[in-house]
């Protein structure tokens, strides 16, 4: 058998994708080559240095099955024998669908090849019964007609059926064919000569169906016998003798699809009007006494648009000539079907979508196809993204791909769950939805960076080497290797860093009073490809520790005796004067006095004021002993001691200081103003 090629190439929209053309009759052999669309979609001329590595795969075909790849080459051959009184019975044209996607990525095409089967007369017209009964009054007019039903035929327009003929030897019979725009081709046996039951009962014919034109026409014979009733003088009329309703799809069984209605003049009994379907291939039944239809079934537009039948009218005894209608029953579409999203290659097998983070905008993410079996306004549809980081391209009417908008930013947003949302334009708007798993995959475009720019952190004087200081952390937003860091620092001298942990430990013994503070830069490196590096200070305070007693100045071991002419009682004596080189607590001085001759004075705790606590010119010893004790506020605390040799010389002038309460106070703020000053600089000294 010959196939029939025509190849035509189309520009069509969004993007320049090719359409072939092509023809092939029908009943062609397996196996037959169609054409080859990479010669003639002129993608040899479009990729001529590249055309022999173009790679080729189906990604859909309507109706499936019928067409593969030869041997994965740009040529189309039949998988299965073409019948197209299957694929698209008792159409005009019928044309099948074959999407074809081009590769790689880099090349990606999609081709739509357009094959149109060419019809040949292999059906045979078939009555939809194998003899088909009638009955007929005697006293039935010359010209009565009655509805038979018509043969059917797969083929296409061309090849179908054309005429029909009766074979009557008596010829009191004839046929009569109405072309009814509204209702399809009518036919009718009609009576040509008046009835006689007592000359002949019953008559027998055939009813011829021809279809086609010359030698490939084909016919379909059914029996057709007439059996003669007698009485009976009024036959049913309808009221019209074609009825069209309209009703819409998915209505529940046993609605009421219509009413129709017939007359008989008769009387009584033979008034009495029954209503039957002679088919029982509609779905639908009929009352035979009130005229409604009914459906039997749930009804789908998408299954079929409409029904065409015959409904007849007779007398209750059904002795009388039956009266037909021509019934004609409109499916209205509903928005019943939601779009359907076919992806790519989608499988339950299938992994993620990877896309490298940086990726040059517009590229190549995935291709998919909609459909929706609704009609008109029903079957329309948009399709959308829930990211603006991609966009859809239309390539043909039910076909998008989808690319990147922008540069993609792992760091930013490193996973997309993208929904296609496609919605109708029926009422109420139906919508599917498919998620498409996006990664975007790292470059290592990121340094590490610390939680801050400057650390602060403290170790305890004289504590043992190896004392943990401080851990360091910097976290990189890349991923994998991209992302792991290690640390160093640049004293390795008396601090050691764990460089995958960064975890500071000190490597001698520090000393505050010879050095207070120290100032390192922590550095954390990837280990990515092209490393990046990020720095921070970090400043070591050295704590201190009770280590360093007091130190007497006054008493000293050279100036411990103090001479006066006379002293009353609450007057000063003298002060005592030491220091302590620790910081804090731990330099927090407090005074106190002791021995046999303590009781005739009193010290003050914080400023170390000695002040007599009677008047000594009463007693007749002119020298006096006191063991002057100097303690810190450490933990433990040290102490230092000192002894004063208080002398009175009448004969050195002095003059009594009485220690009221104010001076008492006033000594106090002076003692508090220098110790907060000395805090100021103290602290004035760790911030440099």
């Amino acid at each position: 058998m010959v196939v029939l090629i025509l190849v035509l190439i189309r520009i069509t929209v969004a993007e320049v994708q090719p359409r072939v053309f092509y023809f092939t009759e029908e009943e062609i052999p397996l196996g037959t080559t169609i054409g080859n669309f990479g010669r003639d979609s002129k993608l040899h001329e479009e990729y001529p240095e590249f055309f022999d590595q173009l790679e080729y795969s189906i990604l859909s075909q309507v109706p499936p099955g019928l067409f593969g790849l030869e041997d994965d080459q740009p040529v189309l051959m039949t998988l299965n024998q073409v019948d197209r009184d299957v694929v698209c019975p008792n159409q005009e044209q019928c044309t099948a669908e074959v999407n074809i996607k081009v590769g790689p990525s880099e090349y990606f095409h999609i081709i739509q090849v357009e094959v149109e089967i060419i019809d040949l007369n292999d059906n045979v017209p078939v009555f939809p019964e194998s003899e088909i009964d009638i009955s007929l009054p005697e006293s039935s007019h010359i010209g009565s007609r009655i509805a038979l039903s018509t043969a059917y035929d797969p083929d296409s327009p061309i090849n179908a059926i054309r005429r029909y003929s009766l074979e009557d030897p008596t010829l009191t019979f004839g046929i009569d064919v109405v072309n009814n725009t509204d209702v399809g081709v009518e036919l009718y046996i009609v009576l040509r000569k008046q009835l006689d039951r007592e000359s002949q009962e019953e008559f027998r014919m055939n009813l011829l169906a021809f279809d086609g034109y010359g030698p490939t026409a084909q016919s379909g014979t059914t029996a057709i016998k007439v059996t003669v009733q007698d009485v009976n003088d009024n036959v049913p009329v309808f009221q019209r003798s074609a009825y069209e309703f309209s009703v819409e799809e998915q209505v529940s069984v046993d609605s009421l699809i219509g009413t129709v209605k017939a007359d008989d003049l008769d009387i009584g009994e033979n008034a009495v009007v029954v209503y039957s379907i002679p088919s029982s291939t509609v779905p639908f039944r009929i009352d035979s006494a009130s005229g409604e239809i009914f459906n039997n079934i749930v009804l789908d537009h998408e299954e079929h648009t409409s029904y065409v039948f015959t409904v007849k009218a007779s007398n209750e005894q059904g002795l009388s000539l039956p009266a037909s209608a021509r019934i004609s029953v409109k499916i209205v579409d509903i928005n019943d079907n939601a779009p359907v999203i076919s992806i790519q290659g989608e499988s339950e097998d299938d992994n993620e979508i990877e896309i490298p983070e940086g990726a040059n905008t517009g590229s190549f993410v995935s291709h998919f196809t909609v459909a929706d079996a609704d009609s008109e306004q029903n079957g329309e549809y948009q399709c959308t993204l829930n990211f603006p980081q991609f966009q859809l391209i239309k390539l043909f009417d039910s076909q998008y791909k989808i690319t990147t908008m922008t540069s993609l930013d792992r760091e930013a947003i490193p996973f997309y769950d993208l929904k296609i949302t496609c919605e109708d334009d029926g009422e109420p708007k139906l919508y599917a939805q498919k998620t498409l798993p996006v990664a975007i995959t790292d470059i290592n475009d990121n340094a590490p960076q610390f939680s801050q720019l400057v650390y602060l952190a403290s170790i305890t004087e004289n504590a043992a080497h190896g004392t943990s200081v401080f851990t360091a952390s910097a976290t990189d937003p890349d991923a994998g290797s991209n992302g792991q860091v290690v640390y160093s620092i640049d004293d390795p001298t008396n601090f050691t860093i764990d460089p995958q942990s960064g975890f500071i430990r000190s490597k001698i013994s520090l000393d505050r009073e010879e050095v207070n503070r120290y100032a390192l830069t922590a550095y954390a490196t990837s280990i990515g490809r092209h490393p990046t590096y990020g720095t921070a200070q970090i400043h070591i305070y050295i704590a201190d520790k009770n280590d360093q007693p007091p130190v007497l100045y006054f008493p000293s071991e050279y100036n411990n005796a103090v001479h006066i002419a006379s002293l009353p009682a609450d007057q000063l004596v003298a002060r005592i004067n030491a220091t302590d080189h620790d910081v804090g607590t731990n330099a927090l001085l407090s005074y106190y006095i002791s021995g046999e001759d303590a009781f005739m004075f009193r010290v003050d705790e914080s400023s170390g004021a000695i002040s007599t606590r009677v008047d000594l010119d009463k007693y007749e010893q002119q020298a006096f002993f006191v063991t002057v004790v100097v303690r810190d506020h450490g933990d433990p605390p040290l102490t230092a001691q000192g002894s004063i040799s208080i002398i009175v010389n009448g004969s050195i002038p002095f003059d009594p200081v009485p220690l009221s309460s104010r001076q008492n106070r006033t000594i106090l703020l002076i003692i508090v103003g220098i110790s907060a000053v000395a805090m100021v600089m103290l602290l004035l000294g760790i911030a440099a």
